[in-house]
């Protein structure tokens, strides 16, 4: 599943919107994850991949079959980081372009590393989003770092930054 918000309508705060809706999803999957394994001896796991840049976005297709769609190097980009949950046993990975535009946001998030992209030359930083800031306070959101590192073996694995929304950075 892709989406992605800016397009048609603008909007100022696109990255928080899809950080929230990641959070979100996971939620709803963690609700479902014991009748599913109970009934198909499988766990449905979900993972995302959140970048931002610019896209080219409208109707592509022919007559028989359009879709109104993203393409370019920021959707491969997500869609990398994407995959590169299952290395680090993460479920929602931003990259740090995006990671610009959320810091005031109050997400808990946590610095992962940095992975080569295909067809980029330098490492992109990467860090897991875990929450709201506002849930670690009410303790709904549970850190658990030895989940969040699936046994990978990372120095940066144990940094666990928190920006708020009173940060001095702003878009």
């Amino acid at each position: 599943i892709m989406a992605f918000w800016g397009a048609p309508i603008p909007n100022e705060n696109a990255e928080m919107w899809a950080c929230l809706a990641s959070l979100h999803m996971q939620a709803e999957i963690e609700k479902k994850v014991q009748p599913i394994f109970a009934k198909f001896g499988q766990a449905l796991q979900v993972r995302t991949g959140v970048h931002s840049g610019e896209r080219l976005v409208g109707n592509i297709g022919s007559s028989d079959r359009l879709s109104y769609t993203a393409l370019g190097d920021t959707v491969n980009v997500a869609s990398r980081l994407e995959g590169c949950n299952k290395i680090f046993g993460s479920r929602i990975l931003i990259s740090s372009v995006t990671r610009e535009f959320i810091s005031e946001n109050n997400f808990l998030l946590r610095f992962v590393g940095k992975v080569r992209v295909v067809g980029r030359e330098a490492p992109l930083p990467v860090y897991e989003v875990h929450c709201v800031l506002s849930d670690v306070i009410d303790s709904s959101c549970a850190f658990d770092s030895n989940r969040a590192l699936g046994g990978v073996e990372l120095a940066a694995g144990e940094v666990t930054s928190v920006y708020s929304m009173h940060s001095p950075n702003s878009r």
